[in-house]
């Protein structure tokens, strides 16, 4: 939900800026979310690096941090299981339908052990693992925008985290900071004013869902006063029909470094510049993420 200018208030360090990859020297957009099937043909072109961060099990051997092609990704076995493992690979192809071209990061958070079993992350304190990496990254890869849709109810319509989290809330901050926009999805409770956290942070870019059909809201998506931006939330992909504010979150963070103005704040700007309006509110938020 920013509305403010961004000031860089950090730079990094020299150790960072080493050769880039030969496909990732445009703006890239980083995606943390649970694994991805890399091997899939309609991604191997897109992503420009793998990273594996995990808080319990493993990224591959018994390593919880690494980087390299797959580490990101898993046997089609594991990935397939079910939606939420296989939700990471939904955003990224929601990502190259909005930008054919994007080069992705993923940045996988789900381990695994050798009898398939898997860890899916419930405690929002360990994003502060993966959100240093992309800071510490930023420059030797063009970052600049993030897709972050694994959030956490919101227990008020105020926003309402634990005291825990705030390691959480000081890193999306910095990134912020340094001009990198963390794309936070709003949650699909069909809640009116409350969203879920991260995306009701001031420093997060909060991003809710409207059918493919329509410029109004659609009920089953959260959204209140200060949601920044609205986009579609349901998509056919080669995975299947997908619905929700991951997908809206995916799609305007693809479009956000598509058509990226050089900073923060000049591409915040040109979006709401061409901003639809949304049915039921006063403001113009929806994004036409196809044109």
């Amino acid at each position: 939900m920013k509305k403010i200018a961004v000031g860089i208030v950090a730079i990094l360090g020299l150790s960072f800026l080493q050769t880039v990859p030969a496909k990732a020297t445009g703006e890239t957009v980083v995606i943390v979310d649970t694994m991805v099937d890399s091997a899939r043909p309609e991604l191997k072109n897109n992503i420009v690096h793998e990273v594996c961060i995990t808080e319990s099990r493993f990224c591959s051997g018994r390593l919880m941090q690494a980087e390299g092609a797959g580490v990101a990704s898993a046997p089609s076995s594991i990935i397939y299981k079910n939606s939420q493992l296989r939700h990471g690979t939904d955003l990224a192809l929601t990502v190259t339908k909005v930008d054919p071209n994007a080069r992705i990061i993923f940045i996988r958070t789900t381990g695994t052990d050798d009898r398939g079993r898997t860890s899916v992350v419930s405690n929002m304190k360990f994003f502060v693992k993966p959100f240093d990496w992309i800071a510490q990254n930023k420059d030797k890869y063009n970052i600049v925008s993030v897709v972050f849709s694994m959030g956490a109810k919101n227990r008020s319509d105020s926003c309402s985290y634990k005291r825990t989290d705030q390691p959480l809330v000081d890193s999306i901050k910095q990134l912020t900071s340094m001009g990198v926009a963390v794309m936070a999805g709003t949650g699909n409770d069909g809640k009116s004013n409350s969203v879920m956290f991260p995306a009701c942070i001031t420093d997060t870019v909060s991003v809710s869902g409207t059918p493919d059909w329509s410029e109004g809201i659609y009920p089953g998506f959260n959204r209140n006063a200060d949601t920044d931006f609205y986009a579609v939330g349901f998509w056919n992909l080669p995975t299947g029909r997908v619905v929700g504010t991951s997908l809206s979150n995916a799609a305007l963070a693809a479009y956000w470094t598509k058509n990226y103005k050089g900073s923060f704040q000049s591409t915040y700007d040109y979006l709401k510049s061409i901003a639809k309006p949304i049915s039921g509110l006063s403001t113009n938020s929806f994004v036409d993420i196809n044109k």
